[in-house]
């Protein structure tokens, strides 16, 4: 973007421009006009349903996601949880743009870290689970701690592949309170 500074002095461009640079009252002006332009869209504008028309990838991270997506639409939620080792499960959810609240539950605080920077994700670390049953349970318990899903309330639970445990590629529609399933 270019700035052409009040004072008469040559244009400068503005995306290397912070405010400790040669222009600061100028950068943080048009930084917060385009914040301000940005942030007058409504959460509903910016969801678009999920295109289940798209050519087919072969990515089972890819089917996965879009059957989290039509699912939530059919149990009428928001909210899906994702069990994600790296990340990329909550990420190829993200790039959907639909509008789902994506609650990521990692073990990796590196992974964790990432995700806070991506759109529509809400990471937490927990620590591994020896089981299932108890991977489901205290991702329930984390999501309640953060004040995220009620008891009650029903959501899409979502896993890629886990080491070692039986939820691996998975979507599950999960009440929150309820007893785990046994597989």
């Amino acid at each position: 973007m270019l700035l052409t500074p009040s004072d008469g002095t040559d244009a400068v461009m503005l995306s290397a421009e912070t405010a400790a640079g040669n222009f600061p009252v100028q950068s943080v002006r048009t930084m917060a006009k385009i914040i301000n332009s940005a942030e007058t869209l409504k959460p509903a504008s910016l969801r678009k349903p999920i295109k289940f028309s798209q050519e087919a990838s072969g990515r089972t991270s890819q089917a996965l996601c879009k059957a989290a997506g039509y699912c939530a639409k059919e149990i009428k939620t928001e909210k899906v949880g994702v069990f994600t080792e790296s990340g990329l499960m909550a990420r190829r959810l993200s790039s959907f743009r639909s509008g789902l609240q994506t609650f990521a539950l990692t073990t990796s605080k590196r992974a964790r870290n990432q995700l806070a920077l991506i759109w529509g994700v809400t990471p937490f670390y927990q620590k591994a689970p020896e089981t299932t049953e108890i991977l489901l349970k205290k991702g329930e318990k984390t999501l309640l701690e953060n004040e995220v899903v009620e008891n009650g309330e029903t959501i899409v639970m979502m896993a890629g592949r886990l080491s070692g445990l039986g939820l691996s590629s998975s979507v599950v529609v999960w009440t929150i309170g309820e007893d785990t399933p046994r597989r």
